[in-house]
Parts: structure tokens; sequence; C-alpha cells
């Protein structure tokens, strides 16, 4: 018996499906290359503060050979083995015979702003 209206089935994706399909794939791109970004500004940040933190251990080893004398409590601005970096030290008297000094470092953060670590040692005259 023949029919009036065939049934045929078609095999394939409708033009909808392929859109959503297309959207999905990339809202996922875009997501993964958010992560991406996210994360190599995340590293270049902790390079930076790796960096910083290296100027100041370097810092600290010209306070511990430098003469007592030579620490004049005041503050002032020493030049860093990095131009990036803004290094400053403040001298003051912590007794008679000790001064305490502030290590500060100053740099440009990848993001733009600046970003500051600082270290205090204290020194003492006749102690090396």
């Amino acid at each position: 018996m023949a029919s009036s209206s065939p049934k045929f089935r078609r095999a394939g994706v409708t033009l909808l499906e392929c859109v959503v399909a297309i959207a999905v794939l990339g809202t996922a791109v875009v997501a993964g290359l958010e992560m991406l970004g996210s994360h190599q500004a995340a590293a270049a940040r902790e390079e930076s503060i790796w960096k910083a933190l290296l100027v100041l251990d370097n810092e600290t080893e010209k306070i511990k050979v430098s003469h007592y004398d030579q620490l004049a409590t005041t503050a002032f601005t020493v030049s860093a083995d990095d131009p990036a970096y803004d290094v400053r030290w403040i001298v003051n008297q912590e007794t008679v015979s000790c001064r305490r000094v502030t290590i500060e470092v100053r740099w440009a953060s990848p993001s733009g702003r600046y970003d500051r670590r600082s270290l205090e040692v204290v020194r003492c005259e006749g102690v090396e």
C-alpha cells in the first residue's frame, strides 16, 4: 500500500546543531586562552618578585661588609645592579652602638603598578 506522504529519514546534523557545537567549542577555546594568559601574568609577577628578593639579598651583603661608620643615620638611594629596581636605605640609630637599616626595593610590576618589598638589618659597632 502506497502512502501519500513518504517518510524519509535523513542522516546528518542540522544547521542548528552545528551552530550550537561551534558556540560550545568557541567558549571552551576562549576559556583556555584566558587561563593561559593569567598563568603568564602570574609567572611574570613571580619572576619580578624573585628578582627583587635577589636585590634585597645583595644589599644585605653590602651592609654586612660595610663599616659601621659608613652607615650615616639618614635615608638615601643607592643604585641597584638592575636599573628596573629602585633601592633605598633608611638608617636609624637603634641604640648607642647599633643602627637599624631598612632596605626598601621598589619596581614597576608587569601589571604597571609599583610593588615594594623591604627588609630590616641591625648593624652594631664592633660586630662583624
